[in-house]
C-alpha cells in the first residue's frame, strides 16, 4: 500500500523491519525471507537505487532457485523483476537473458495467454527493439498483441498499448501503412477506454502525428501534435519533460514547413 501511494521511505522502513523479523525467525535462506527481499528490491528500485535493487533481486533469486522447482512461477517473477532492473541500468544483454528466462518459466508454468506472460513478452519485445533486433522484436510484439487480446478482450488499454508498441516498430522499419492502421486503432481504443484527455491518448496521438509527418501529411500531423501537447500540458503541467518533447516535435514540423516564426514561438 505504501509503495503504491508513492511513500517509498515509509515502505522501505516497513519492509526492512519485516525482513529483519523473518531472518530472525526463519534464517537467511527461507522462502519467506526471499519474498521480503523481493518486495524490498522493488521499493529500492523505485527510489532509483538500481545497484541495491539488483543485489536484492539476485539474493531472492538465489534463495528461490535453491528451494523451488526450476519452473516455479515465483522464479519467473524474480527473473522478470531482475530484467526490469537490468534494463533500467543499461545492461540490455543481461536484461534480455533475464526476460527470456522469465518467459520460458511463465510459458511452462502458467495457462496459455496468461497476463503475466504477456507482460514479459512485451518487455522482451521492447528490449529487442531497443537493440535493433527488429525481426525478433516484431515477432514478439505480435505475440504480445495476440496474447493480450486473448487475456483482456479486443478492447482494453493493454491491447491498445501493444498495438501502439508494434506501430512504433513498424514505423522504424518503414511499414508506414500498417503502422498508421495500428496507431489509429490504439488511439481510438484509448479514447474509448480511458477518455480522450488521458495522457495515453496524447502518446498515441503524438506517435501518429510523427508518423504522418514522416509521410508528408503535415496538416493532420500538426493537428495531432497540437492535441497531444494540449493534453500533456493539462495533465502533467507545462514544465514536464514530455511536454518539452512534444514541443520539439511540433517545432520540427513547423520549421520543415518553413514556418520558422511559429516554430520559434514554441
Amino acid at each position: 500500500m505504501l509503495r503504491q501511494a508513492g511513500e517509498y521511505k515509509e515502505a522501505r522502513s516497513a519492509l526492512d523491519q519485516a525482513l529483519a523479523i523473518r531472518e530472525k525467525c526463519f534464517g537467511p535462506d527461507h522462502l519467506d525471507v526471499a519474498a521480503s527481499v523481493h518486495d524490498l528490491a522493488l521499493v529500492v528500485q523505485d527510489t532509483g537505487d538500481l545497484t541495491g535493487a539488483r543485489a536484492l533481486l539476485e539474493r531472492a533469486l538465489t534463495i528461490r532457485s535453491r528451494s523451488l522447482p526450476p519452473r516455479d512461477p515465483l522464479l519467473g517473477l524474480t527473473f522478470n523483476s531482475l530484467g526490469v532492473v537490468l534494463r533500467n541500468s543499461g545492461d540490455y544483454p543481461g536484461a534480455i537473458a533475464a526476460h527470456r528466462k522469465a518467459l520460458e518459466i511463465r510459458e511452462a508454468s502458467l495457462p496459455p495467454g496468461h497476463p503475466e506472460t504477456s507482460v514479459t513478452l512485451g518487455q522482451l519485445a521492447e528490449l529487442m527493439h531497443l537493440t535493433g533486433a527488429y525481426a525478433g522484436a516484431r515477432a514478439l510484439y505480435e505475440r504480445t498483441l495476440d496474447t493480450r487480446r486473448k487475456a483482456f478482450g479486443e478492447v482494453n488499454p493493454r491491447v491498445a498499448e501493444a498495438m501502439s508498441n508494434l506501430a512504433r516498430l513498424l514505423q522504424d522499419t518503414g511499414d508506414f501503412a500498417r503502422a498508421r492502421q495500428l496507431y489509429d486503432g490504439a488511439l481510438g481504443m484509448w479514447q474509448a477506454t480511458v477518455g480522450p484527455e488521458h495522457p495515453f491518448c496524447a502518446f498515441a496521438g503524438a506517435g501518429l502525428g510523427r508518423l504522418l509527418h514522416a509521410m508528408g501529411e503535415e496538416g493532420e500531423a500538426e493537428r495531432l501534435l497540437r492535441s497531444a501537447l494540449g493534453i500533456l500540458e493539462h495533465s502533467m503541467g507545462p514544465d514536464h519533460p514530455l511536454v518539452a518533447l512534444e514541443l520539439e516535435d511540433l517545432a520540427d514540423l513547423l520549421r520543415e514547413r518553413g514556418d520558422r516564426a511559429a516554430a520559434g514561438s514554441l
